[in-house]
């Protein structure tokens, strides 16, 4: 286990004029995507498998490991 068992870690938008329409997305819509994101990881890491339903996709029986040690993920 490294350090423990802690992360820290951070989330940005992004600012590269490039970045949102190469993927086919909006600059305005950047926060809410930020959000979704950061939901995502934080649901993957405290459940089984989840499925996840958000506005850019789904997640089928997706995972992501390795998972906090103890099991948690401490609040933002």
């Amino acid at each position: 286990m490294l350090s423990g068992g802690r992360l820290v870690m951070g989330a940005a938008i992004g600012d590269r004029g490039v970045e949102f329409p190469a993927y086919g997305l909006d600059r305005d819509a950047s926060g809410t995507l930020l959000r979704a994101s950061v939901a995502a990881m934080r649901r993957l890491w405290a459940d089984d498998f989840p499925t996840l339903n958000t506005p850019y996709g789904t997640l089928q029986n997706a995972g992501m490991l390795p998972r906090p040690a103890g099991g948690r993920v401490s609040p933002c």
